[in-house]
């Protein structure tokens, strides 16, 4: 790994060489390397310390024995030899698309739409119009939209992997024939190489916007980020060059004092908040003021959160349809977040075709003969898991909602819930879609570690005991009670 002093005076010699470009986001061309073949990739040693360079013949997809890969030291930027074997096959690449265990995703050029099939329910084609040509397909790194590559006009198209809409067209700051997209350390901004020119436009996630455009040799088909993080290989094709990318440098923040975490877990009724006496809306409302949380982690599906949000500033009122379906969020998180500082954080693992197949092969297992004892047995196990609840306490109690005795009712019904139906029922298993929620949650957790934050869990009841086990294996966190501040909340609207 280059040192950063070593590498602040590279940059500073390589200038008299190849100009820098670039410099909106601290992104430069530091450097074109000639190799007089045709590239089309790079790959770098184990230790990082070459980059190996790909080459193509007439046909993308042969291999050359042109003596060998053109071997490039990443120290100096210079070829120093080659590798003595045939260059490993290009394939060049037109129409790729995510793999995903529910959607069948598929890019028609011709009619200039997407083709989305429910693959996990076996339901009809989604067509949708993206009014350009489609060629490459990325999934967006939070899982939430499908990015398409398109050209007549080039353009980058995002479809959410929820609503299936087009939400966003960007034209602005791409080149001719953008093909694909290279994160860069952080998550936060991606390379696009714009195949048919010769710049590489850079995209911010977040704003979906081009922020920057480097200069770079003619042809760029492809980018690889060295190891260290500190350079972008672009290799263009038609200037038979290599040009390296000189990236931003993080600067190093003096290590913070590591404060743990607060973390509450609060077991919601969802529509049982609209009609309970005890468990109503206003008791949340004011345990939440009480609570005065940093994160609030929801039971939202990060693919509708967007949407959620935007309805919610636009209008008011949240008028997402799945969010829709949680009178906590709808009339009290939401509006909350014009009082207090919070970030509402989407944790939910839940998708439609998910719901879907499990509503269904639950159906054809209740009217499956040859499992009647099975489904008996699942049918009992709830029974006593009311009687268990309704011995123990109320189901809109909230000091027992938020109990150990109410997970432990749940427990009797889930555990044989689980043990019978978890694997045939995909993503949508109680193991599953538990794994899947808690996947988000400690995402969250980890980008935060050691910050001395509030967070605060807000899930359907259910799920609780499921979390607060996983959660008590963690070692950087401190679980709090919620019963306290249920306390307050109710003193606070004079009901203790």
């Amino acid at each position: 790994m280059i040192a950063t002093a070593a590498l602040v005076a590279f940059l500073v010699c390589a200038q008299s060489e190849t100009t820098a470009t670039g410099g909106g986001v601290g992104i430069e061309l530091v450097r074109s390397i000639p190799i007089g073949e045709k590239v089309c990739g790079v790959r770098f040693s184990r230790d990082g310390q070459q980059a190996f360079v790909r080459l193509h013949g007439t046909e993308w997809k042969e291999p050359l024995e042109l003596g060998g890969e053109p071997i490039i030291d990443c120290a100096t930027l210079k070829v120093v030899g080659t590798n003595g074997s045939e260059s490993m096959p290009c394939i060049h690449v037109r129409g790729w698309v995510p793999y995903s265990d529910q959607f069948r995703i598929k890019a028609n050029p011709e009619s200039g739409t997407v083709s989305i099939t429910d693959h996990l329910n076996g339901e009809p084609t989604e067509v949708v119009d993206v009014g350009a040509q489609p060629g490459n397909i990325s999934m967006s790194p939070d899982g939430t939209a499908l990015i398409v590559f398109c050209s007549e006009p080039d353009s980058l198209v995002w479809i959410n992997t929820a609503s299936l809409e087009v939400t966003t067209r960007l034209t602005e700051g791409l080149g001719p024939d953008p093909v694909w997209l290279t994160d860069l350390p952080g998550g936060e901004l991606a390379l696009i190489n714009n195949q048919g020119g010769s710049t590489v436009s850079v995209l911010d996630y977040d704003s979906r916007r081009i922020v920057d455009v480097i200069p770079v040799e003619n042809g760029p088909t492809s980018i690889s980020v060295h190891p260290d993080g500190l350079f972008a290989y672009v290799a263009c094709v038609d200037a038979e060059t290599i040009c390296v990318l000189g990236l931003p440098i993080e600067e190093s923040a003096p290590p913070a004092e590591f404060k743990p975490n607060q973390v509450l877990v609060l077991g919601t009724i969802h529509g049982g908040h609209e009609t309970s006496e005890r468990y109503d809306l206003k008791l949340l409302d004011a345990f939440i003021r009480e609570v005065k949380p940093d994160y609030i982690l929801a039971e939202i599906p990060p693919n509708r959160a967007r949407a959620a949000m935007e309805g919610f500033l636009r209008d008011g009122r949240v008028t997402e349809p799945r969010v829709m379906r949680f009178p906590e969020y709808l009339e009290v998180v939401y509006p909350l977040t014009r009082e207090l500082d919070f970030e509402i954080i989407p944790t939910a693992g839940w998708t439609a075709p998910m719901a879907r197949f499990r509503s269904n092969r639950l159906r054809e297992i209740s009217e499956d003969l040859a499992r009647a004892e099975e489904w008996a047995e699942y049918q009992a196990a709830s029974l006593a898991s009311e009687e268990c609840q309704e011995a123990a306490g109320s189901s809109d109690d909230p000091y027992f909602v938020n109990s150990d005795a109410y997970d432990e009712c749940v427990e009797l019904e889930l555990a044989v819930y689980d043990r019978l139906f978890n694997d045939e029922l995909g993503p949508g298993g109680w193991t599953a879609i538990n794994r899947s929620h808690y996947g988000h949650i400690a995402d969250a957790l980890d980008k935060h570690k050691g910050a001395g934050k509030r967070f605060l869990v807000t899930y359907g009841a259910g799920h609780k005991g499921w979390f607060l086990r996983e959660l008590r294996k963690r070692t950087d966190i401190e679980l709090v009670e919620v019963r306290p501040f249920l306390e307050r909340a109710e003193k606070e609207l004079g009901r203790r």
